[in-house]
């Protein structure tokens, strides 16, 4: 088995355990994966992260479903609105060049992280 693959794989197992442990984490990792290791072009990159993110975030919800921990309005309205959200997205995907793409991308994998690091100190919400 080639390497890169074998890292890709290991990386894969990764995203689906960041996924399963903090539920969230995917698709900001999927992507670089795909591109930087899997050797995959950015426009089937952001297809294929939305197949793979969606696929392990369905068996994710299976099993905290058997434990009574989804609360399925909340996810419905989120869901709802984040598919059409992705439609939209994958439609405009080709207007944008791979270069830029991944530019935008790292811009929000920045603020996303800024974000989270000036909230980190703040417990003061309640599950």
């Amino acid at each position: 088995m080639e390497l890169n693959l074998m890292i890709a794989l290991a990386l894969a197992f990764g995203i689906g355990l960041s996924l399963g442990l903090l539920g969230s984490g995917g698709s900001i990792v999927t992507l670089p994966v795909l591109v930087y290791v899997a050797g995959v072009p950015v426009t089937s990159a952001v297809g294929m992260s939305l197949a793979i993110v969606g696929g392990t975030s369905a068996a994710g919800v299976w099993w905290k479903h058997r434990q009574g921990l989804v609360h399925w309005r909340a996810a419905a309205w989120f869901g709802g609105a984040g598919m059409v959200g992705s439609l939209a997205g994958v439609q405009l995907t080709h207007l944008v060049s791979p270069g830029a793409l991944m530019l935008i991308f790292a811009g929000l994998m920045a603020l996303v992280g800024g974000r989270m690091l000036a909230q980190r100190g703040d417990d003061s919400r309640s599950d």
